[in-house]
Parts: C-alpha cells; structure tokens; sequence
C-alpha cells in the first residue's frame, strides 16, 4: 500500500481500536444461549402411505441467541424416540461434564 493509505488505515483502526476490541470480546469465544424450549409428542397410529406406524415422534423447537442482545432463532427437529433418547443421554452427558469444569 502506498504511505498515505497505510497511514490512514493506521489512524482509523487506533481511533477504532477499544470499541472493536469490547465488540469482539463479547462475540468471540461465546457459546450459543438458549433462550428457549418448546416440545411436544405425537404417536402416529397410521398414515395414508403405512397401514400400521404406531410410532411415537417427538418435536423439539428450540430458541437459540447467538450473541447477549440478539434475537433468538428457532431450531426445530423432529425425532424418532430412539433418535431422542439418544440426544437426551448426550445432552445429560455434557452437562455433567460442563457441571465437573467449573
């Protein structure tokens, strides 16, 4: 870069530089929050495609908040109760590790 652009990239940064340093720290490093849970249960007796299902199928919809301050996303999932049980164990899982950290 020529000498004048160089310095004038300089200048705008250290004018910059402590509200993007607090900026970044509040973003960098920072798990998703979740701000929300919503679930419900269906069992499926039959459908038009399948004579006999008798399956259960759980739906989660969770709120997740990428940073303090912003607005939550939905995440919906729809599970098989093996599928479930299996997250549930995982989830139960890394708590108790995230509980033995800190």
């Amino acid at each position: 870069l020529p000498l004048e652009h160089a310095a004038s990239l300089c200048r705008c940064y250290e004018e910059k530089q402590s509200p993007l340093q607090k900026h970044l720290r509040v973003c960098s490093l920072r798990m998703n929050r979740l701000a929300g849970v919503g679930w419900r249960v269906d069992y499926t007796l039959s459908s038009s495609l399948l004579r006999s299902v008798e399956e259960p199928m759980v739906h989660l919809r969770l709120e997740v908040a990428a940073a303090p301050g912003t607005p939550a996303q939905p995440v919906a999932m729809s599970l098989s109760a093996d599928k479930f049980q299996v997250l549930l164990t995982e989830l139960k899982q890394a708590q108790t590790l995230m509980s033995s950290l800190g």
